[in-house]
């Protein structure tokens, strides 16, 4: 089972869903607007995944950016 938790200086109307998860999470921005960059991190502030979407939502499959899953654990989005 993983966590995720938004920072602060996440805009308002980004909805994170299901949570805790275990097969995938949606991070939902609600915004129709050019590209969007979306960074994951451990608690330890070490980078898990830095990708750029351009629809309203991107789905994360709790894995990192070399495809390998990543243990349960606290994630944090940026």
């Amino acid at each position: 089972c993983r966590w995720i938790t938004a920072v602060d200086e996440m805009p308002s109307g980004v909805e994170i869903y299901p949570n805790p998860f275990s097969a995938e999470v949606v991070v939902q921005t609600g915004e129709h607007t050019g590209a969007k960059r979306l960074k994951i991190t451990n608690v330890l502030g070490i980078e898990i995944l830095d990708v750029e979407f351009s629809n309203t939502e991107f789905k994360w499959d709790g894995r990192n950016s070399l495809g390998q899953e990543v243990p349960a654990g606290v994630y944090v989005v940026t």
